[in-house]
C-alpha cells in the first residue's frame, strides 16, 4: 500500500467515525425530545398516584384512577391537570365557554368564570376572568389570594407586582409564600392628588384591602376638611371618636387651603399587638386674617371592637 493509499484510507476511517458519533448524538437528541414531549403530555393528562384523564364515548373528558374506576364522570369539553390535587376543566355555560377549577371528587374549588388559568411562580395561578380584564390569584390549595380582583399583574423571578385601582402592590416570594413587602398608592384631593411615601412600615402588618381602606379614609377625610362639611365622619371613625375629630378639624381660626402632594404613612404593632397605621401631609393653612402657613395633618387609624379600621386622631401641627 503506497502514501497516498494509506492516506485515503486513513481519511475515510475519519469520516466514518464522525458520521458514527453524529448518528449517535442525533439518535439521543430525539430521545430527549422524545422524552420531554411524552413528559409534558403525561403531566396534564396523568398525575404521579396514576389518575388519568380519559376520553368518553360521548367525546367528552373525566377522570378515573390507576384501575380504570370513574372519579368524574365524562361531562366537561377539557380537562388538565394544575396540580396532583386539581384540575382545570372547560364547560359550555350561558355566556360560553369557561374554564373553573376541580378537585379530585368533581367538587367545584374555582367558579367557572374564566377564560384561561396560568401557573404563577411554580406555587400559585392567575386566572383571568372572561367578562373583564380582571385577574384573581389563588394559592396551590385554590385559596383566593387577598380576597381581591386585580386589574393587572407583572410576574418577576422574585415576585410578583399586582395593580387596583390606583394601588400598587409587590409580593416577594419565599419558600413560606407571597409576602406583601412593598406598596405604592396615590389618591386626589380636591384639586390636586398626592402620592404617597411609606417609611418605617412593615408593609405585611396590613392587607391589601386594609391598605387600600386606610388610602380612602385619608382622601375622605382630607377632602372633608378642605370643604369644611363633616357630615360623612361617621363612615371613617366611631362613635367614641367623632367628637375630638370633629373638634380638631373644624376649629374656626383654620383654614385648609391646600395640601402638599406627598403624604407619608408608617405602620407599627404595639405590645399588645394593636396595628396602627399613622399619615401625615403637610397643608397651606389660614389662621384667622394672617398670612398662610405650612402645618402637618397627622391622621391616626387603628382597629375597633369589630376589627375595623377608624380613624382615631387627628392634629395640626
Amino acid at each position: 500500500m503506497n502514501k497516498h493509499t494509506k492516506l485515503f484510507v486513513a481519511f475515510l476511517f475519519v469520516v466514518l467515525v464522525i458520521l458514527v458519533i453524529a448518528t449517535i448524538s442525533f439518535s439521543v437528541d430525539i430521545s430527549k425530545n422524545s422524552a420531554v414531549s411524552q413528559e409534558d403530555s403525561l403531566s396534564e393528562t396523568v398525575s404521579s398516584d396514576g389518575r388519568q384523564i380519559f376520553q368518553g364515548d360521548n367525546g367528552m373528558f373525566g377522570l378515573e384512577d390507576a384501575n380504570g374506576n370513574t372519579l368524574i364522570d365524562a361531562q366537561w369539553e377539557h380537562l388538565q391537570f394544575l396540580t396532583v390535587d386539581y384540575l382545570a376543566a372547560t364547560t359550555e355555560t350561558e355566556d360560553g365557554e369557561r374554564i373553573g377549577v376541580l378537585d379530585l371528587d368533581g367538587n367545584i374549588a374555582a367558579p367557572f368564570v374564566y377564560q384561561e388559568i396560568q401557573t404563577l411562580l411554580s406555587s400559585y395561578y392567575v386566572a383571568s376572568l372572561a367578562d373583564s380584564d380582571q385577574y384573581v390569584l389563588y394559592d396551590s390549595a385554590f385559596r383566593v389570594l387577598e380576597s381581591t380582583v386585580w386589574d393587572d399583574y407583572t410576574c418577576e423571578d422574585t415576585g410578583v407586582t399586582l395593580t387596583k385601582d390606583e394601588d400598587v402592590f409587590y409580593f416577594t416570594s419565599s419558600d413560606d409564600g407571597l409576602a406583601l413587602t412593598e406598596i405604592a398608592l396615590s389618591r386626589t384631593s380636591g384639586e390636586g392628588a398626592y402620592e404617597v411615601d411609606w417609611a418605617d412600615a412593615d408593609a405585611s402588618l396590613l392587607s391589601v384591602e386594609e391598605w387600600s381602606c386606610t388610602a380612602d379614609m385619608m382622601q375622605q377625610l382630607l377632602a372633608m376638611i378642605l370643604s369644611d362639611d363633616f357630615t360623612s365622619l361617621t363612615q371613617i371613625t366611631d362613635q367614641n371618636h367623632e367628637e375630638s375629630i370633629l373638634a380638631s378639624a373644624s376649629q374656626e381660626d383654620h383654614t385648609v387651603l391646600r395640601f402638599d402632594r406627598t403624604a407619608y404613612v408608617s405602620v407599627s404593632k404595639t405590645e399588645e399587638g394593636t396595628v396602627i397605621a399613622t399619615w401625615q401631609i403637610d397643608a397651606s393653612v389660614h389662621l384667622d386674617k394672617a398670612t398662610p402657613e405650612k402645618q402637618t395633618i397627622t391622621v391616626t387609624m387603628k382597629k375597633n371592637k369589630q376589627q375595623v379600621l377608624v380613624v382615631t386622631e387627628l392634629q395640626f401641627a
